[in-house]
């Protein structure tokens, strides 16, 4: 495993080596270029339970060779699996790099830039399955699947991601699940509802159940009992038993 941290200053970025496999690494720099390096030549720290210490580290000058201006954003696979590469640039601009990398070179280009525009964040995507949410200078977040993006081999421009207000770039962009606003649950709360364990009568296979307990707190039975639901979460249908008649018999 290898680690990256920019605390320093761009140029002078350290690189942490933990873990001798796989036996090479990539990075990413804001001039679109995806450079190899042999972990090998990078210091490797001791097994430790607590966070690395920047201190082990090496600057990355001692293992990439940088143009003026140029700084590392990044780090990434080597050999561009298993999902290839998400890239944004601060002209709004985004790509997914179709991992066809060449074999032998040590460093190619995997985004052609406009004039004067320079990446600011790539991710290395695990799948099709993974959310990409690009952040603004101006606070605007722009958020999709993966699989919205068709994959580009590394000679192609990107598209565009998301229309910048005057002045506005991209900051960073980020890789996982992302919820609709930081804060919320992950599914809104109007696709769960929770049922009195006998006041459903069906529910579709699709729709999860799980029991809720909540303990009583206070009135005349405070402390003393709980209450039971079964709380399931859409999409689907549940079947609820709204009321129940029991008609007189002769006994």
């Amino acid at each position: 495993m290898v680690f990256f941290s920019s605390r320093i200053s761009p140029r002078t970025s350290t690189v942490i080596f933990l873990d001798r496999s796989p036996l090479a690494t990539a990075v990413v720099t804001s001039q679109g270029r995806l450079i190899r390096i042999g972990v090998l030549e990078i210091p490797a720290l001791p097994p430790s339970a607590h966070s690395p210490s920047l201190a082990g580290g090496a600057p990355i000058a001692e293992f990439v060779s940088l143009e003026p201006g140029e700084t590392v954003v990044s780090l990434a696979a080597p050999d561009g699996s298993p999902g290839g590469l998400a890239v944004g640039t601060a002209d709004g601009v985004v790509k997914r790099v179709a991992p066809d990398y060449p074999a032998s070179a040590t460093e190619f280009e995997v985004i052609s830039l406009k004039e004067g525009d320079r990446v600011v964040g790539a991710v290395q995507l695990a799948g099709d399955d993974a959310d990409l949410v690009f952040i603004t200078s101006d606070a605007q977040l722009l958020r999709f699947q993966a699989t919205a993006v068709r994959p580009q081999g590394r000679a192609a421009g990107g598209m565009a991601g998301i229309r910048l207000s005057a002045g506005a770039g991209f900051v960073t962009p980020l890789l996982g699940e992302m919820r609709t606003m930081p804060g919320l649950p992950s599914h809104p709360a109007g696709e769960s509802i929770d049922i009195e364990a006998g006041g459903w009568i069906y529910r579709d296979e699709n729709v999860p159940m799980q029991q809720q307990v909540y303990g009583l707190k206070t009135g005349i039975f405070g402390g003393s009992g709980n209450l039971v639901f079964n709380r399931f979460t859409g999409p689907g249908r549940v079947g609820i038993q709204s009321a129940y008649v029991h008609l007189p018999t002769e006994n």
